[in-house]
């Protein structure tokens, strides 16, 4: 519900709760034009909470597999690593018509992105 980094940052100061955090989609920040990993950096690692993995072509789809579009899966992930959070990634697919092989694919991009072999 939060579009923005800037707003995250200043609903998270007005909570004021180390209970409260934020839910990272990466599709909705590349629809947006905003760049998934200096979000990351913003944040930081004890803030996100959770993270939805789709992905965007930025044009036309905007909700596929990970690792079907424009988003850069390895280097979000390098940026969790370096804030340090520890929470989950979570495969988010809606709309489609095969769930079962776009979330396996997108499973298995994220796998070898963790795995340092993408």
């Amino acid at each position: 519900m939060i579009s923005t980094p800037h707003a995250m940052l200043q609903l998270l100061k007005d909570v004021d709760d180390p209970d409260f955090g934020i839910q990272l989609d990466t599709n909705h920040l590349i629809m947006q034009h905003i760049d998934p990993e200096w979000t990351i950096y913003m944040l930081g690692g004890k803030r996100i909470f959770n993270v939805h993995c789709k992905d965007s072509d930025a044009v036309s789809r905007n909700n596929i597999p990970a690792g079907c579009g424009i988003t850069d899966y390895p280097a979000v992930i390098q940026a969790l690593k370096n804030v340090g959070y520890d929470g989950n990634l979570s495969v988010e697919l809606e709309f489609t018509d095969n769930p079962r092989r776009y979330n396996k694919q997108a499973m298995d991009h994220l796998k070898l992105c963790l795995a340092g072999e993408y």
